[in-house]
């Protein structure tokens, strides 16, 4: 999972990521990459989702919470 997202192949690497979801819908770690994966691509409201779904398992998921930050300051500055 991780080789294709490190490597810049982001189409493989979501599918990869989504196949490991449909088989254990439980995988935080999963649904982490996949909101990194569609961040980078600009699905924002998507990776909103996912990261939302990362702190509903565990509120303590730093990566998660400052993803959503991140996401926060991207979609101020498209207010403006």
């Amino acid at each position: 999972m991780s080789f294709l997202f490190f490597q810049g192949e982001l189409d493989s690497a979501e599918s990869e990521v989504r196949y490991i979801l449909a088989h254990d819908v439980y995988s935080t770690d999963a649904e982490f990459v996949l909101g990194r994966i569609l961040e980078l691509k600009g699905s924002l409201k998507e990776a909103r989702y996912y990261f939302h779904r990362v702190l509903k398992k565990d509120y303590r998921h730093s990566g998660a919470r400052d993803a959503l930050q991140r996401l926060d300051k991207k979609e101020h500055k498209n207010l403006i």
